[in-house]
């Protein structure tokens, strides 16, 4: 049987503002939310066609975890299949995903059933009430505990964003206005990779 597939635009291998996690993002969303941190990945056309094994043979060693953030990652026609064949392949690790939708809009009956992620941190961004920390985006996001294997001391202790350099120049992730760090850079001509 042919392993299912999500659309990923990016992946940083490691992220300590994602809880030593290996983070993706997935292309494609139409929440449009005002002040959204990746506008870039609203559309649907682009990124790449990935399996889960693809995805679990570019976690490096020591990493703890897996983010799935977006775009939107519930539109990802696949993504519980996709999840629930990651968390076989990989029960060792952490799995997060940052979603706009709502708890009431989610499936969390069968996301409860196939216990396919801990964790999800549900909710449209809403830019007046604009937070960073807890991996949230906004103070309104409410994060849905599924297994019992993440609790929310390990939002607390995460660090609010980070940017990393990697051979095609800086990346930047976590909560921060990455508009106004890449004009700040600029000044500098260096620039930032924006999602």
């Amino acid at each position: 049987m042919d392993e299912p597939t999500i659309q990923v635009n990016n992946i940083a291998p490691v992220s300590q503002a994602n809880g030593n996690h290996t983070v993706i993002w997935v292309q494609g969303c139409n929440l449009r939310c005002p002040g959204c941190f990746n506008p870039g990945l609203w559309t649907f056309k682009g990124g790449e066609a990935y399996t889960p094994s693809m995805i679990a043979a570019r976690i490096p060693e020591g990493v703890e975890g897996l983010t799935v953030s977006g775009g939107e990652p519930f539109l990802q026609k696949n993504l519980i299949a996709w999840l629930t064949a990651f968390r076989e392949l990989r029960p060792d690790l952490r799995i997060v995903v940052l979603s706009g939708f709502s708890e009431a809009e989610l499936n969390m009956k069968l996301i409860r059933a196939t216990e396919c992620l801990d964790v999800v941190v549900a909710g449209r961004f809403e830019q007046d009430k604009a937070v960073a920390s807890n991996l949230a985006g906004s103070s309104n996001k409410r994060h849905i505990f599924v297994t019992g294997r993440v609790r929310m001391d390990f939002f607390r202790n995460l660090p609010k964003s980070e940017v990393m350099v990697t051979k095609n120049g800086l990346f930047a992730t976590g909560m921060m206005d990455s508009r106004k760090l890449n004009g700040y850079l600029t000044e500098y001509g260096i620039s930032l990779e924006v999602l």
